[in-house]
């Protein structure tokens, strides 16, 4: 059996740091999800402008979930 990989990244109010975390692990080229926890800061808008040029799939939670409910969702999300 051939093991699979993929990167889950958890993102609340990141928007000082997430540009840099993506740029540099978009470069592993395995799947990333980037789970979205409703951000109230301009996280969100960022996500949108670096899905135009890097390689990463973006859950948006309605609303803020927490760090436990978001990885058990991103973990279903990527089962699938």
């Amino acid at each position: 059996m051939k093991n699979k990989v993929a990167i889950g990244v958890l993102a609340y109010n990141e928007e000082l740091h997430i540009e840099q975390v993506l740029n540099d692990i978009c470069q592993l080229e395995v799947p990333i999800f980037v789970i979205n926890d409703s951000s109230t800061d301009g996280t969100s808008d960022i996500l949108k402008n670096l899905e135009k040029k890097l390689d990463f799939n973006v859950i948006e939670n309605d609303k803020n979930i927490g760090a436990g409910s978001s990885t058990l969702k991103l973990l279903e999300t990527v089962k699938s």
